[in-house]
């Protein structure tokens, strides 16, 4: 039902009726397939901090010939990589929730996004969610020191590790602490003078730091 007769080429081309055996052009459109359904309905994707990992989430009112969903994660919002894939119902119209855990999310800022897979390898990706997990900070007093230093641990509320590293690369001392723990007093006794190496790991990131021993 969309024919239309374009009869204005007559005022536009002159002597149009002879110069053209009076036929006027015709447009139309055609159809040759039904429509098609979207293949995911993605109601909404989420994603929050537990503890030292990511949980996504996402929720879908229907799906049509859906094969997978692959969760890919970037650390500057342009290069996304695939951490994880999910399996999808394939044909619902049911509500259907999905989860996913990032077990070992990137310092800073988390980018995530899903990539939904249709059985025929056809694919479209979802809006992109952020998440931050902070990098840690290490402050030693005093630097240089002798007999005690105090080290100041910030921007972490998960338990974490403090490696003593000779120049060496050995480990001469090795602690571990409580959540929440933010000053740590270390006696050096025993230490021979030089310079050693900090580390501090938490579940999240890593920071080093030298430390001039007298």
């Amino acid at each position: 039902s969309s024919a239309t007769t374009l009869t204005d080429v007559a005022t536009l081309i002159p002597k149009y009726g002879t110069t053209t055996s009076d036929h006027y052009p015709m447009f139309t459109q055609f159809s040759f397939t039904p429509p098609i359904a979207l293949p995911v309905t993605l109601l909404d994707f989420t994603a929050v901090r537990q503890d030292a990992t990511a949980k996504l989430a996402w929720t879908t009112t229907s799906e049509n010939n859906s094969a997978s969903f692959q969760i890919e994660r970037s650390g500057d919002n342009k290069t996304f990589t695939a951490i994880g894939t999910v399996a999808a119902q394939g044909n619902t119209s049911s509500t259907t929730r999905y989860s996913f855990i990032d077990e070992a999310p990137l310092s800073g800022n988390n980018y995530y996004r899903l990539k939904q897979i249709d059985i025929d390898g056809k694919s479209t990706y979802s809006r992109i969610v952020v998440l931050s997990f902070g990098t840690i900070t290490l402050r030693i007093t005093p630097n240089p020191a002798h007999g005690t230093a105090t080290l100041s641990v910030g921007n972490t509320s998960q338990a974490y590790s403090i490696t003593v590293l000779n120049l060496g690369g050995q480990t001469v001392r090795q602690y571990m602490t409580t959540p929440g723990t933010t000053n740590i007093p270390m006696d050096l006794g025993g230490l021979s003078k030089g310079v050693y190496t900090i580390k501090v790991v938490s579940p999240t990131s890593v920071v080093t730091q030298k430390l001039l021993v007298q």
